[in-house]
């Protein structure tokens, strides 16, 4: 079964329009086609192939003020065992000469069989796909790193993100609670992050471009020149899994997660989007079972093992020697020098609380669309909060930019938030946080504060609150609209302008019967509205009563006719 709305303005359906059609079905697309029952609104298909296998088409037609909708029910007479080749075919020979009939035609596609069966099978072997390079990491890493390698070479935010869900999981799951399912809790792509990582050292030598930042106290100039001097010391894709793959893995594991998000997403799939997803899944799939095989087949020698171990304990070293330091200064004077991955934490944390408020206060304005964004370590610029209207064209948005972190003892890292108003700017804030710092006394021999660690929210609120006003007056509440309106209609003894039932999407009371008859005030919908025969109220035949009666008559004149 296929199901899929047609829906335009300007254009109209009736028994000539359909017999059109069927006169394009058969001259373009050599079927036989027919009407077998039709009505005023519905009209009822027979299609049959020159293979002889018949399918039905229903058509529904419906108006809603300028818009037209025809909604297609498309199914065979009887179901194939193998892929059905002609309903694909006939269901997007339909739409397509359906959406021809206008420019601003759209289709909107509401089920699918065909497309949920290819996606269950899909979805079952990128599993075992996804699973089966998990299980080969796990491999690698603990036979050639022992059991601490994710606590010291996986990257903070991959750790953030398994940190983030692994509450969840082990809730959820109890029996698993005690299992270091590190990997099974990271997304698809993370895997190839992680068999590509690269841990960096520095290695100082003094230039003048140096001395000359420090001179003239340009710290992000400085920090920039610093970071160049890095050497990587351990290059994992290079030492360790490059062996493994042939030259096009990388490529192939890239097309397999965006297939693999295709089908966990639910988008719809044809059958050569289906042959080329099934292809890809075996390749990957082979190469990954050939690289364990590989794995399993020859030891990592004795020497091998000494130098990745060796590599390991100098990470460690420095690992724990800088931590050494800071815990030391921590326990001295209380001061913490954060990493850059600590101070993105903090950052992330109060604009993470003020975006929860933002939403709490907007969560039951049923007229706007709200989106906020996470904001990302390695983020340059991102849209935080972007609020659109559904009845308007209006727009606000607050972006964060000029993202600095600095983790330099005593350094200062930054961020700005504008608000822009319909794509001009309006507002803007800093966020700031200072770093700890810390002197050793050499005559006393310890170590004594610096800087203090502080992070700077001053005026955030402001400017959300702002944010929230300015939303409040470049895109009013319509339910207050709503009161004024009755309001006046009461006062100057009119009709109400508001339909007294609800709408058909937000399920407010909203839908306006002046001009713009039909419309909800709210989201915008538009749905059908009559006029009750007997008593000449509004109402909207889809929700109560019939064609020509509303709610009310429908049901006096039910009752009596069964009293009589």
């Amino acid at each position: 079964m296929v199901i899929f709305l047609i829906i335009g303005e300007g254009i109209s359906f009736d028994q000539n329009t359909i017999i059109q059609f069927i006169n394009r079905i058969e001259s373009e697309l050599i079927y036989d086609c027919c009407i077998y029952e039709s009505q005023t609104y519905s009209w009822k298909l027979k299609i049959t192939f020159p293979n002889n296998i018949i399918y039905f088409v229903d058509c529904f037609f419906g108006t809603y003020t300028n818009t037209v909708q025809l909604k297609m029910m498309v199914y065979p007479k009887k179901d194939l065992e193998l892929y059905d080749q002609n309903l694909e075919m006939l269901k997007i020979n339909l739409k397509d000469m359906f959406l021809g009939l206008a420019d601003n035609t759209k289709c909107i596609w509401l089920e699918d069989g065909q497309s949920l069966e290819l996606s269950r099978i899909l979805y079952s072997e990128t599993n075992t796909t996804e699973n089966t390079l998990r299980k080969f990491i796990n491999m690698v890493m603990v036979e050639t790193y022992g059991t601490t390698w994710w606590e010291i070479l996986v990257p903070a935010e991959i750790k953030k993100k398994y940190n983030d869900r692994m509450i969840s999981y082990k809730r959820d799951v109890p029996a698993f609670r005690n299992v270091s399912d590190y990997l099974l809790s990271i997304d698809a792509n993370d895997l190839m992050k992680i068999m590509t990582i690269k841990i960096k050292q520095w290695e100082p030598l003094k230039t003048d471009a140096i001395e000359g930042a420090i001179i003239e106290d340009d710290k992000e100039k400085l920090m920039s020149l610093i970071k160049a001097q890095r050497v990587t010391k351990v290059d994992l894709w290079e030492l360790i899994f490059k062996k493994y793959f042939n030259e096009d893995f990388a490529k192939d594991w890239d097309n397999f997660c965006k297939n693999r998000n295709h089908v966990a997403h639910n988008k719809l799939l044809n059958h050569s989007a289906f042959t080329v997803f099934k292809e890809n899944n075996s390749i990957v799939l082979k190469s990954v079972k050939d690289a364990i095989e590989d794995f399993e087949n020859n030891v990592i020698s004795a020497e091998d093992k000494a130098v990745f171990q060796k590599e390991l304990e100098t990470i460690q070293h420095d690992f724990n020697l800088v931590n050494d330091v800071k815990v030391k200064i921590e326990s001295e004077t209380g001061i913490k020098i954060l990493t850059e991955e600590q101070i993105f934490e903090e950052m992330f944390n109060a604009i993470n609380t003020i975006l929860d408020e933002f939403e709490e206060r907007f969560y039951f304005r049923k007229d706007l669309h709200v989106v906020t964004e996470t904001l990302g370590i390695d983020d340059k610029e991102i849209n935080l909060i972007t609020v659109t209207s559904k009845t308007r064209e209006d727009l606000v948005c607050v972006v964060a930019q000029d993202i600095m972190l600095i983790d330099e003892p005593g350094g200062r890292s930054s961020l700005e938030l504008k608000m822009f108003v319909n794509k001009k700017e309006t507002e803007k804030c800093q966020l700031e946080y200072i770093n700890g710092s810390a002197e050793f006394d050499a005559e006393q021999g310890v170590y004594i504060p610096g800087t203090l660690n502080e992070l700077i929210i001053d005026g955030i609120t402001e400017f959300i609150n702002s944010v929230s006003d300015t939303i409040d007056d470049v895109i009013p509440n319509p339910l207050d609209e709503i009161k004024s309106l009755r309001y006046s209609a009461l006062k100057d003894g009119g009709n109400d302008p508001i339909g007294e039932f609800p709408c058909e999407e937000c399920e407010e009371e909203a839908v306006l019967l002046g001009e713009l008859v039909g419309i909800c005030m709210v989201c915008g919908t538009e749905q059908e509205i009559t006029e009750c025969f007997k008593c000449g109220s509004y109402f909207n035949p889809n929700y109560e009563g019939n064609d020509n009666l509303c709610g009310g008559c429908f049901d006096y004149i039910v009752s009596r006719l069964e009293k009589d």
